[in-house]
């Protein structure tokens, strides 16, 4: 059974959300740099009738690996 009431229920508005992500690994695989962008077109999104607003988002991300992998198992 639904506990929301019927003031919470609806539907939201159509939207288009673009989001990107990239990366670059260094030769050795020992860096690694990452950047990702959510709502790139920066409009006012709502998943669903009582979420939140998603926003424009964007982090960078940096990775180091302190040994070199050679001493991986296969």
């Amino acid at each position: 059974q639904d506990v929301l009431t019927s003031d919470f229920w609806g539907y939201t508005g159509g939207y288009t959300l673009v989001g990107l992500q990239c990366g670059w690994r260094s030769p050795s695989r020992r860096l690694e740099i990452t950047a990702r962008g959510t709502n790139l077109l920066d409009e006012r999104i709502q998943q669903h009738i009582f979420g939140d607003i998603i926003g424009r988002r964007a982090t960078v991300g940096l990775r180091w690996r302190w040994d070199d992998g050679s001493n991986r198992r296969p």
